[in-house]
Parts: C-alpha cells; structure tokens; sequence
C-alpha cells in the first residue's frame, strides 16, 4: 500500500501542475522564462541528488541522453503550457498524459518491444477519446482551439519520446539523477531561447513568473520523486497507470474552480482514457 500512496501523491503534483499551468497560460504571460524558472527547480534539486547519492561520475552516455531526453521534455512543455491558453485544462491534461499510446508505438519500432492485444486495445481507446475531445461543442471550432489540439498531440508525441529516450539511456548505463539534471539544465536553456526567438512581444521577467516558476518547479520535483520512491516499493505495472490518471483530477479541479464544462462528448473522452490506462495496464512484462 506505500507504493500506492507515493504513486498517489505524485498523481496529485501533477494534477496540480496541470491547474498551475492552465493558470499562468491564461494570463498571456511569458512561456519561456516560466520554463527557465522550472528548470532553475529542478536542476538545483536533482544535481545535489545526484552529488549526494550517485555512485557515477559524469560520462558521455548519461550527458548524451540527458540531452536528448531534455530537449523532447522542455518542447512537450512548451507546447502543453501553450496549448493550456487555448483550450481547457481538462482536455490538455488528458490528451497529454495519452502519451502512453504513442509510447507503445515508439517502444514497438525503436525497442522491439511486442505490440499485445491490450496494447492496441489501448492505443484504440486513446485515439478514440482525442477524436472526441477534437469535435467542437458547438457547429465550429476556433483557430486557436484547433491549433491547441494540434500542439497537445505534438507535446503527447515529445512526451512518449522522452519516455523511449529514458529507458534507452538506463539500458545503455547512464545514471538517472544526472540524467533528470541534465533535463532540468535543458529546460533552462530552452526556456531562455524560446522567449527570444518566439516571445520578443510578451512582458520581460517578472516576480509573477518567479513565483508560479518556483512552485510549478516544485511540483514537477514531486512528480518525479514520488514516482521513484514508489516505482521503488511497488511494481510499474502498478505506479505507472496510476500517476497517468491525474487527468482526471486536473479535469475535476477544472469544473470545479474554472468553471469548464463536463458535457457527454467530454464525459465520454475521459472515460475512454480511463480505459486506456486500464487496457496499458493489463500488459504483462
């Protein structure tokens, strides 16, 4: 039962990263420098991990992939927390934790990995709730609506090949707390170039943007710390499908306090992603 606890707060550091996004997206503030303050967090907290319980000294296999895996990261964050200004945190949260489908595909093509009858079913069910949550509520949808759920699908894509990327650095022996150090020290440069070369027009940096930085950079530390302190005392099959179900409880936090609705189309969505998790879960190994 400890493993499900850990694994239920690193849900809730998610579910409520996903609110902290929604809330400074809203504001039309700066994206970039937002994500250098995340990075600021996490970089800090994992290298004095790193130097307290690494047994690894720096090498170019961890340096490779920490790279590579954090540039996939800080590009699936950018475009979550964009897409966050144009569409409801209920579906951005959901179609971004989906990543697990494109992640089955990837592991399949890059890794060998067999593609099992609950894994397609899975993959089904995925699709089937982003076609739902891409058909308008009313007789049409917006530009920026349609653009936010072209750049979920491409932060969902970013996210699966993050994950792809991890599993690749572990199995070629890179060590994880350089590696998660690494992504927080990517996050901060490409925060900093996105705001210069995509941003130039928006506010320069403010206390506001430190401060949301700081406590989403928190959250992000706990999602990862809860996931290895449970992944730690519980099997994956278990943890990993848990935590993807914070989308369920950002979509809650987003009826509740945003005042977003919860119709059939949307209801159904989550429920088909609900079966996604369920079906990934169902695969042994």
């Amino acid at each position: 039962m400890t493993a499900l606890y850990f694994a239920l707060l690193s849900l809730l550091c998610a579910a409520f990263n996903d609110v902290v996004f929604k809330l400074y997206a809203s504001g039309r503030r700066p994206v970039g420098y937002y994500l250098a303050v995340i990075g600021v967090v996490w970089f800090s907290f994992f290298i004095i991990l790193y130097g307290l319980w690494s047994v690894h000294g720096i090498d170019g296999v961890s340096l490779f992939w920490g790279t590579v895996s954090g540039l996939f990261s800080a590009a699936a964050n950018i475009l979550l927390i964009e897409a966050m200004a144009r569409q409801e945190v209920g579906i951005c949260a959901t179609i971004y934790r989906l990543n697990l489908a494109p992640a089955a595909i990837l592991a399949f093509i890059f890794l060998g990995e067999n593609i099992s009858f609950w894994k397609i079913m899975g993959i089904a069910a995925a699709v089937g709730a982003v076609i739902l949550f891409s058909q308008p509520s009313k007789t049409s949808i917006s530009k920026e609506s349609a653009s936010a759920l072209w750049m979920l699908a491409a932060a969902s894509l970013f996210r699966a090949c993050m994950g792809i990327t991890y599993k690749c650095g572990l199995e070629n022996g890179a060590d994880m707390y350089l590696i998660l150090a690494l992504n927080g020290f990517i996050w901060i440069l490409s925060g900093v170039s996105y705001h210069f070369t995509a941003e130039r027009k928006k506010a320069l940096f403010s206390l506001n943007t430190c401060a949301f930085g700081i406590f989403s950079g928190i959250l992000v530390c706990g999602i990862v710390v809860f996931m290895m302190m449970a992944l730690k005392r519980g099997e994956a099959s278990m943890v990993l499908p848990v935590s993807q179900l914070s989308f369920f409880v950002s979509a809650l936090i987003g009826v509740l306090f945003l005042k977003e609705k919860l119709n059939r189309r949307k209801s159904i969505g989550l429920m088909l992603a609900f079966l996604c998790v369920l079906f990934m879960a169902m695969v042994k190994g």
